[in-house]
């Protein structure tokens, strides 16, 4: 019968079994993403020293804008195909999986297309990249590592849906940490920024290879092409696709947004300020993520089931943990973050009181409606955080703009805080609204101890 290659939920793993792989991967994804971070700043100064890396840091942001080519598009599709297959319906995840790849494919290819057709070294030159106008291979390399990475994260889907969505983070970290790791050996023998890009485009095909046969294999049904691709399901798809390059602005503004706003205010030492105590404060919401991206998929396949009692417990598991967590967390980094913030700038930077408290308060509300929205993301309703959160930010990034010159600083944080307040009370009741829930219910929930989460990863379940 059409879509029965293998019965529903043969190839997933136990609940409990998912979770902690999922929770292994995501933490492992993390830890390298950190030690990339720390490790490649001096490693690329030692080599090439501040004006190359400097180009080459211009040429990774410009990078990073093809990988934003397939409009939500991948991540869309990838819970759409989980849902599918959760309640076995293959066929229907086969064909959103060729839609979408059919879709993200032919606009990956029209913007490199595109970007060919201008010149690279002409681009290069206009970007004021200096030396990488003249070695014109690098753009395109780091161009095909993109395209190859979102491909990556198509075939993902055929990991997400069998429930080895740990495995998936752990692959794709593991190709990230390769090319890391060869790019660094590039630039140490004298390879410079052409050898880098080779040695990531390299990992990242390879990387490529690996994802789409393992995915083949845990789910039989997933194969590329377009007998089964549909305009239908395309235009099915682009609501929730078009919410996440909503959040995608949303973050845009409220991330990159105040540092240009301080910059041009109060000058580069006060951006450098805000930017380092801000990183610190926000922190917790950076590891937390670990718990939520793993609750989200499991919430995906609640919604598929059509689950609700499980969709609602854990979304308000989620809360829960985002609650005590950010709790915890803010007021420990109130106390130590004086002492952390001086050590870890040398003395150059010194904790201001009451921006890091302001910082920490945007952080805990940042905590709170990421959680509240778990069932949202998971159930492809996206769209439902993207119209809070996207007006919320600009309200909040023209408000800071207009503190900043008489309030400094902690007049811009307090604009994005009560920012992100008001976004976690909008995403909260378009959250109640579709779990039909009450709002006293999960505050409730909120204020015990995240126990079942403790019950959840237990082995006897």
């Amino acid at each position: 019968m059409p879509g029965a290659e293998a019965p529903p939920g043969a190839m997933r793993p136990a609940p409990h079994v998912r979770i902690r792989r999922g929770l292994g991967g995501h933490a492992f994804a993390q830890a390298v993403g950190i030690a990339i971070q720390v490790a490649g700043v001096p490693l690329y100064l030692h080599f090439w020293g501040l004006a190359l890396y400097g180009e080459w840091l211009i040429a990774i942001a410009l990078q990073g804008w093809f990988l934003t080519v397939d409009f939500g598009y991948s991540a869309t599709m990838v819970n759409d195909a989980a849902m599918r297959a959760a309640r076995g319906d293959f066929a229907g995840a086969r064909a959103g999986f060729q839609s979408a790849w059919a879709l993200v494919t032919s606009l990956s290819l029209g913007a490199a297309a595109v970007v060919a057709l201008f010149g690279f070294a002409p681009l290069a030159a206009w970007l004021g990249l200096a030396e990488l106008s003249e070695n014109g291979i690098v753009l395109p390399l780091l161009i095909a590592q993109a395209l190859a990475h979102l491909q990556s994260g198509l075939f993902g889907a055929g990991l997400t849906a069998a429930g080895q969505y740990g495995l998936l983070a752990f692959v794709l970290t593991l190709t990230r940490a390769i090319g890391f790791a060869f790019a660094a050996l590039a630039a140490a023998l004298g390879g410079g920024p052409g050898g880098a890009a080779l040695a990531l485009a390299l990992a990242e095909l390879a990387g490529l290879v690996c994802t789409a046969a393992l995915a083949r294999r845990h789910s039989p049904w997933l194969r590329p092409g377009l007998a089964d691709a549909s305009v239908a399901d395309m235009r099915r798809l682009a609501p929730a696709s078009l919410g996440l390059s909503g959040l995608a602005l949303g973050n845009a503004l409220m991330i990159q947004g105040p540092v240009l706003v301080i910059g041009a205010a109060l000058g580069p030492a006060a951006a450098a300020v805000f930017t380092t105590l801000r990183l610190l404060a926000r922190m917790p919401v950076q590891l937390a993520g670990i718990l939520f991206a793993t609750l989200r998929v499991e919430a995906t396949f609640a919604h598929g089931r059509g689950e609700r009692g499980r969709l609602r417990q854990l979304n308000t598991q989620a809360v829960q943990f985002a609650f005590w967590w950010g709790a915890a967390t803010m007021l420990a980094l109130l106390a130590v973050g004086p002492f952390v913030v001086a050590f870890w700038t040398g003395g150059e930077i010194a904790v201001r009181q009451p921006l890091f408290a302001l910082l920490l308060a945007s952080a805990f509300a940042t905590l709170l409606w990421t959680a509240a929205g778990t069932a949202l993301m998971a159930a492809n309703r996206s769209q439902r955080i993207a119209v809070a959160y996207t007006p919320a930010a600009a309200l909040a990034l023209l408000a800071a703009a207009a503190l900043a010159p008489s309030l400094g600083a902690d007049g811009a944080a307090a604009a994005l805080a009560i920012g992100e307040w008001l976004v976690f009370a909008l995403v909260a009741r378009r959250a109640l609204t579709f779990l039909d829930q009450r709002l006293g219910s999960l505050a409730i929930a909120a204020l015990r101890p995240p126990t079942g989460l403790v019950r959840l990863l237990r082995p006897d379940r």
